[in-house]
């Protein structure tokens, strides 16, 4: 839709309809220079099935899909990779993996992001992705144990439960 837009530095999707859209596949892929996303949480996602690469590359240092409904999502793959600036994701209850098949790559070269949004994310593929039998490695999914060292991970309040799902550091 905004794809390798390279001049959009903000946007503002308030009265933006996709209620039936299946894919918000790079949506806003390379926008490089995008740093602000507002009426974010106006959109209707409950149709989508496809959100691979959807913020790969945005400049923006925080995104907020408190309201995204992933329920039917199975494609997530770098969703959220080479968002270098990024530091905090804040994720809604219905921000669920259940149906997700894809999550390859979802953080690749995603560096700063802080410890609040690194145990919200290990909750959320601790509770919701019970049935996921892709690779459980966090390296995987683009956690590098460069930026995100094994100490820093056991660290997280909710490492134990990441564990106990299955997961693993790399």
């Amino acid at each position: 839709c905004f794809s390798n837009c390279k001049i959009l530095e903000e946007i503002d999707l308030t009265g933006f309809t996709i209620s039936s859209a299946p894919s918000m596949n790079g949506m806003f892929s390379g926008c490089t220079l995008l740093t602000t996303i507002k009426g974010l949480n106006t959109l209707n996602t409950s149709s989508v099935t496809n959100m691979a690469t959807m913020f790969n590359g945005v400049g923006c240092t925080t995104l907020d899909v408190s309201s995204f409904n992933t329920s039917n999502v199975t494609l997530m793959g770098n969703m959220f990779s080479n968002c270098e600036k990024l530091t905090h994701i804040t994720c809604g209850n219905n921000f669920t993996l259940g149906k997700v098949t894809n999550m390859y790559g979802m953080f690749d070269l995603t560096r700063n992001l802080d410890d609040e949004t690194m145990n919200s994310i290990l909750h959320i593929m601790t509770t919701t992705t019970s049935s996921y039998t892709g690779n459980k490695k966090l390296t995987a999914i683009g956690f590098s144990t460069s930026y995100y060292p094994a100490s820093r991970i056991q660290a997280l309040s909710n490492y134990q439960e990441f564990i106990d799902a299955g997961w693993t550091i790399s």
